[in-house]
């Protein structure tokens, strides 16, 4: 059963091939398949013991019937039984909390087993013929018990094994990062210290690239000396005569030679010098090269000790896995002390079992819960061993993802490692050039951006002070609609003063009537005592009832005057408090006015300070302008690196996360195998009663556990090794590959260095030729200066020629520059009046929105005080209607409280004291309500004069509104008309410039013309001289002739100064007159006429540029004045954006082309495009681009690495 196990010992699996290990895992899945087979013959027993006993359930039935009657005997023996069993179990529990913590239920089960006792004792006989068969179960029981803590004990050390593994994997990988980015950081420096290196080269090889710029411009010049040379050694056979009388002048010129090898002797000094300089730059190179080596040997060591690091590791998890095993064994010898502990436990309990036949009953008891939990517990066992195999299912399934992801993961970096690598060089070229336009164009937005924070610093106090003024204006609103509401309270108040007042005017005409009644009473004598009496008795009757209502009524009119001057007070109270607020918010208002006068007067310094900038921002605009394209496209290349490096970036956050959901489940794992050995705890609590019962059939399935645990754990070692060596050498992999690159990128540079070396070796040999050419040259030199000679005449014809043209130009140069002074000028003065234009029109806009706002405001106000003031006209005319009734009613009322009061004089005297208070009352109620009229129709007339102020101030208002709309009309003529002058003026120059351009063609060609000419007749001239000389074969004494000297010319051409024209001397004479001066006086002619033709060359270069400068600026301005021009125009439409929204919204969405390519005139009409613009539209709207689907954009997904 050990031989599997003692192989995968002896045979490391780094050792074993795939197809071993695969075979490996196929042994272990026939074991896992025999031991299910296993479990189900066990459950089949299981099955069939448990059909055995309910068989024997109608039996124990029989016997409890028989044994009832030997209860009552045993009740005594059960008492006593159950004092001696308390004290056992007393000991138990103590014995129970030494070992586990599973007492509760064994105390729950005691307390089922008292209530179960009673039954049991019937079933004594047969306890004694089933005990032998509960020994056996409970010895398998015992096994099993033994067979689960085993694989517990298995889980745990899985669980500690897999722990200690993490740890030392984390530490690994921890320590691994460190050195990555030990080893990055070093690989940084090396880039910077190659990047330097390629520098220096790049330096060199443009010190190199000048060197044979000056070599190849040597060679050129040795060409054409040689072609002069070849031509004078024909003339030099043909005057040899000459030849020996000018040795003289060769002496002179060997002086001067002698000065002009000086001056090479210098020249070659300086390339001495320069070479010597190469030579230390290459040794620095060197030294850089074998610094960089000991680099590469340093990071060789530090990988060779990672490697030791690494191995060191390993050997130390190999010590933690013997000490772990050691301490399972202790382990071991401790469960099985307690398990033998147990067995001593289990054998007193037995004897006391037999000793006590009461015990017998509750066992049986006993034997049909453990039956059951039995069952649970074979359930959970099986529910457990499904679950760990899934597990395991899944966790191999995973780790196999995980591997190849791993894998698939680490060729894409390596591929875009590789990538980057190269990309970052090339970036980091980019960069310095990048920052340093960056440093002049933060400068540039320093500048800007503090005149911007100044402007937006005014336009925020602004802002505060304007939403100030709004608030402002809201609480007026509010307090001008709480003064309405109080003003309508008012009016209601004062119609039912009216209401009262013509009660009140009832109650006195109704007493009038009653005076008018007693007085005709009194004077109709005649009338007799019955009626009379009659009289005086409806009288009392009506009086009564009178009497009693207008005291009612005068109590309820008494309440409400008396609420109605409450009310009164209380609203004049808050009226005043308003009109406070009103007239502290008028102050606030003035003062805010006066804060935006302010602000406004810095407002416009400050745009006139802008002004001044933008002047200085338009010469800066230019070359940022230029340095913008650049930046675009660095930019590109920069977004794609940046692209680049996001992607690697989020590549490294799904690494980041897949590290995290793996700690997450080792997580879950962990908190599994902890809810694992609280289920175990419950377990061995219940397995402790049951050992005994599953010894035997546990033994089969622990060999076979022990199999698969071993397997398992091998499996497990392996798959954790596989995965180490995998990402070890995968790093490994990479590092080695790093180090290749950097090896071959030494040997490139050790190449190049050997090549420049060899062309430094190859430049010293040709520096040499050409000195050797030199002296040949000057040797050929001083026989060729004889000729020059005879051509220097007609040079100093072509000077004047030369001068003329020069002059010309110089003047259509100067006009030119005028013009395009003058062009810049008006530019500048037409942008100024543009932006000035613009900020004019923004300000009349602002100005005329105002003025809106504050006349609708006007108006607003206007009619609401209209509406007041009707209001207030309709109360007062109710108040006077109510106070002419109320003073009739009073009246009437008097008439008839005089006419009652005369009745009852004698009656009641108390009555009219209170009438007469009452009426005194009233009195006041009326002189208070007069005096609130009053101060009503004052209110009246204040409010009538502020509306008429407001009107006025309204139609002052409206007169300079009218007067800013006129000024803007003159304004924006005024624009159009200098608009119309600027057109014309670009026009003009653009006219003028055209003919410049042809003037200056035609002088060119003509000048060209003239020189080939001039060249041609030169040549004719010369040939007929040399066939001369030729033929005149003796020449006599040559008498000296004194010939007029050349005046300096001062700039070389550059001033027009004409020089003295020398006629050319006759034959005879030139032969006469001496050598000497002559050779000297060609010589000069010669070296002015070379410089004067060089200075001409470059002169007319220089002209060439300029006229091409010309016309790019002259494009330029053209397209600038078109810009503004479109966008003049573009400003007419402003106004129709739902227009141009609803538009380009048609465009945007049609699918046809037809509809697209006839929207596009619209477009152009309303946004002013140019002709690029409108053939982009045009092919957009024949669905160029329009009909691109999905697979159009497929090809921009990248490729994933295969």
């Amino acid at each position: 059963m050990d031989t599997p196990t003692e192989q995968n010992k002896k045979i490391p699996l780094e050792d074993l091939s795939k197809e071993e290990i695969i075979k490996k895992y196929h042994d272990l899945i026939v074991l896992l398949k025999k031991a299910m087979q296993n479990k189900e013959l066990l459950t089949k027993e299981n099955s069939a013991l448990k059909e055995k006993l309910e068989g024997n359930v109608p039996v124990t039935n029989e016997l409890v019937e028989s044994l009832t009657q030997q209860k009552l005997g045993l009740v005594s023996d059960l008492d006593e039984a159950k004092s001696q069993k308390d004290a056992i179990l007393n000991s138990l529990k103590k014995t129970e909390t030494e070992l586990h913590e599973a007492r509760n239920k064994i105390n729950e089960l005691d307390i089922e087993n008292k209530s179960s006792e009673r039954r049991i004792q019937r079933l004594s006989e047969e306890n004694e013929q089933l005990l032998l068969h509960l020994d056996s179960l409970e010895n398998k029981l015992g096994d099993k018990a033994k067979n689960m803590e085993a694989q517990v004990g298995s889980l745990d050390r899985e669980k500690s094994d897999l722990s200690n593994e993490l740890r030392a994997k984390q530490m690994v990988i921890s320590e691994l990062q460190k050195n990555n980015d030990e080893l990055t950081a070093q690989y940084r420096e090396l880039k910077g210290n190659i990047e330097t290196l390629e520098k220096n080269y790049q330096n060199a090889e443009m010190i190199i690239c000048e060197l044979r710029a000056t070599v190849k411009q040597s060679s050129q010049q040795r060409e054409v000396y040689l072609s002069e040379t070849d031509d004078l050694n024909v003339e030099l056979h043909k005057n040899k005569a000459l030849v020996e009388k000018l040795q003289q002048d060769l002496k002179s010129m060997s002086s001067k030679l002698s000065h002009n090898q000086i001056e090479l002797s210098g020249y070659a000094s300086d390339l001495q010098n320069t070479n010597e300089k190469l030579k230390e730059k290459l040794k620095q190179f060197h030294s850089k090269l074998v610094k960089f080596a000991t680099d590469v040997k340093l990071l060789k060591q530090e990988k060779t000790n990672i490697l030791e690091n690494f191995k060191n590791y390993i050997e130390q998890a190999k010590l933690w896995e013997a000490q772990l095993k050691q301490y399972a064994q202790k382990m071991l010898t401790a469960f099985q002390t307690m398990e033998v502990e147990n067995s001593e436990l289990k054998m007193n309990l037995d004897r006391l079992t037999t000793e006590k036949s009461t015990e017998l009953s509750e066992l049986k008891s006993e034997l049909d819960e453990t039956k059951a939990s039995k069952d649970l517990l074979n359930e959970q066992i099986r529910h457990l061993r499904d679950e760990n195999e899934a597990q395991l299912a899944n966790v191999k399934k995973e780790n196999l993802e995980l591997l190849g992801e791993m894998n698939e993961m680490n060729q894409a970096l390596k591929t875009r490692g590789e990538a980057i690598s190269k990309q970052q060089e090339y970036c980091e070229d980019l960069l310095a050039n990048i920052k340093h336009k960056e440093t002049v164009i933060k400068e540039h937005l320093q500048t800007i951006q503090s005149k911007d924070d100044i402007i937006s610093s005014v336009e925020g106090e602004l802002r505060l002070l304007k939403q100030d003024t709004e608030v402002q204006i809201n609480e007026k609103i509010d307090m001008r609609e709480v003064l309405d509401k109080k003003d309508q309270e008012i009016g209601e108040l004062q119609k039912e003063v009216a209401h009262l007042q013509e009660n009140l005017n009832a109650a006195l005409n109704s007493s009038q009537d009653v005076n008018y009644a007693e007085s005709e009473t009194m004077s109709t004598s005649t009338i007799s005592k019955s009626e009379e009496s009659n009289r005086l008795k409806d009288l009392d009757g009506s009086w009564e009832e009178r009497y009693g209502k207008l005291r009612t009524l005068a109590v309820k009119l008494k309440g409400k005057i008396r609420d109605l001057t409450f009310e009164l007070n209380k609203e004049q109270n808050e009226k005043l408090e308003v009109q406070q607020k009103l007239t502290e918010s008028v102050k606030t208002s003035h003062t805010i006015h006066s804060q935006c006068d302010k602000l406004q007067d810095e407002v416009d310094e400050n745009k006139n300070k802008v002004k001044d900038l933008l002047k200085k921002l338009d010469s800066a605009a230019l070359d940022i302008s230029n340095s913008k394209k650049q930046l675009a496209e660095n930019e590109e290349i920069i977004n794609k690196l940046r692209l680049d490096i996001e992607t690697l970036t989020k590549e490294k956050a799904n690494t980041d996360t897949w590290k995290k959901q793996i700690g997450t489940k080792v997580q879950s794992l962990r908190k599994e195998l902890d809810a694992n050995n609280l289920l175990k705890k419950d377990f061995e609590n219940q397995i402790l009663k049951l050992n005994q019962q599953l010894e035997e059939k546990d033994k089969l399935l622990k060999a076979e556990i022990e199999k698969h645990h071993t397997t398992r754990h091998s499996l497990h070692e392996s798959n954790n090794e596989c995965k180490k060596q995998t990402v070890l050498n995968l790093e490994m992999q990479d590092y080695e590959r790093s180090l290749k690159d950097l090896n071959q990128k030494l040997e490139k540079n050790k190449e190049l260095v050997n090549k420049y070396k060899s062309q430094v070796d190859s430049q010293k040999g040709t520096v040499n030729t050409l000195k050797e050419e030199y002296k040949n040259l000057e040797e050929r030199l001083q026989m060729g200066e004889q000729d020059l000679n005879v051509a220097q005449r007609e040079v100093q014809a072509y000077k004047k020629s030369i001068g003329d043209l020069e002059g010309t130009i110089t003047q259509k140069e100067n006009k030119i520059q005028g013009l395009v002074e003058a062009l810049e000028a008006t530019r500048l003065e037409n942008e100024n009046l543009a932006s000035q234009l613009s900020k004019i029109m923004a300000e009349d806009q602002k100005a005329h929105d105002s003025l809106k706002a504050e006349r609708d405001y006007l108006r607003g106000q206007n009619l609401g005080l209209e509406e007041k003031w009707r209001d207030l006209s309709e109360t007062l005319r109710l108040r006077e209607n109510e106070l002419s009734e109320m003073s009739r009613e009073y009246q009437g009322y008097k008439v008839r409280a005089q006419s009652v009061l005369r009745q009852n004089q004698t009656r009641d005297i108390g009555l009219e004291e209170k009438l007469t208070e009452e009426v005194v009352g009233f009195k006041s109620q009326i002189g208070t309500l007069t005096s609130e009229l009053t101060d009503l129709r004052n209110q009246y007339q204040s409010v009538s004069e502020e509306r008429e102020k407001v009107n006025a101030e309204n139609e002052s208002l409206t007169n300079q509104q009218k007067a800013l709309e006129e000024a803007l009309k003159e304004r924006e003529n005024q624009f159009e008309a200098l608009t119309a002058d600027h057109q014309r003026a670009i026009a003009e120059h653009a006219e003028a410039i055209r003919g410049l351009k042809i003037h200056a063609e035609t002088l060119a060609q003509c000048y060209r013309q003239q020189l080939s000419e001039q060249e041609v007749r030169h040549n004719r001239e010369v040939i007929e001289l040399q066939s001369k000389l030729d033929k005149g074969s003796t020449l006599p004494d040559v008498s000296p002739v004194t010939l007029p000297m050349i005046p300096r010319e001062q700039g070389e051409g550059s001033e027009n100064v004409e020089p003295s024209f020398a006629h050319p001397i006759p034959l005879n004479r030139l032969l006469s007159s001496e050598s000497d001066h002559e050779v000297d006086f060609l010589k000069k002619q010669a070296v002015d006429n070379d410089a004067k033709i060089v200075h001409l060359t470059a002169l007319l270069a220089d002209t060439e540029q300029d006229l091409a400068k010309h016309v790019q600026m002259n494009k330029l301005l053209k397209d600038e004045i078109r810009r503004q021009q479109r966008s003049v125009e573009r400003e007419k439409h402003a106004d129709n954006l739902e227009y141009l929204k609803n538009v380009v919204f048609k465009f945007a969405t049609l699918s046809s082309g037809d509809e697209r390519s006839r929207l596009v005139p619209v477009l152009n009409t309303i946004l002013k495009f140019s002709p690029e613009e409108i053939h982009k539209l045009n092919l957009v709207a024949r669905s160029d681009f329009g009909n691109r689907g999905w697979t159009n954009y497929l090809p921009i997904w990248p490729n994933k690495p295969q």
